[in-house]
């Protein structure tokens, strides 16, 4: 079994020149699908973990999808971070106030993700997950401007169950970082 997870596994100085201001700016231009409702009982997603239905990708979520070039600009600097070339963009959102994506695994795409978060409020929003090693649920609060965190999703039990949450602006650049 491979477990993994770690927060801040390089300097946010190395990519804070690219997620600027500026770059945020452009991120909310590209708004290209909006899946949020103001939701005031959106807690009630990220605080009930449950095992019992395996979830590879939420459908209990609510949040706003940018252009996926925005991410892209950032594959460069990452390939040279991590000396490897076989990165992916994936996942791209803006979870506004009470924007969160429900409990899931991505078991069906096994590798290591990267996600580069960008809080507009310090400690108002969060990665949470369970840990199978000791089985404890575990919220990771947000800094104001940037978190790195990187976690590996296995295929097969024990699962990484995850989920987000925030009461903030919220940016989200995901990544697959393979081999």
């Amino acid at each position: 079994m491979i477990f993994g997870y770690e927060r801040d596994c390089f300097n946010t100085s190395n990519i804070a020149d690219l997620v600027n201001a500026d770059f945020i700016s452009s991120c909310r231009d590209k708004i290209v699908k909006n899946h949020y409702v103001f939701n005031k009982n959106w807690q009630n997603s990220v605080d009930s973990f449950y095992e019992k239905k395996l979830i590879n990708i939420c459908q209990d979520r609510n949040y706003l999808v940018f252009d996926k070039t925005m991410v892209q600009l950032l594959l460069p600097r990452l390939k040279n971070i991590f000396n490897n070339n076989d990165i992916a963009a994936s996942g791209h959102f803006l979870y506004p106030k009470t924007g969160y994506m429900g409990w899931h695994t991505n078991y069906l795409e096994s590798c290591w993700r990267i996600y580069i978060t960008y809080a507009t409020e310090n400690k108002k929003s969060f990665f949470r997950y369970f840990d199978p090693l000791t089985e404890q649920i575990i919220t990771d609060y947000d800094d104001k401007g940037l978190t790195i965190r990187k976690f590996y999703v296995p295929e097969k039990p024990p699962y990484f169950w995850h989920c987000v949450g925030s009461m903030c602006n919220r940016f989200s650049f995901g990544f697959r970082l393979y081999a």
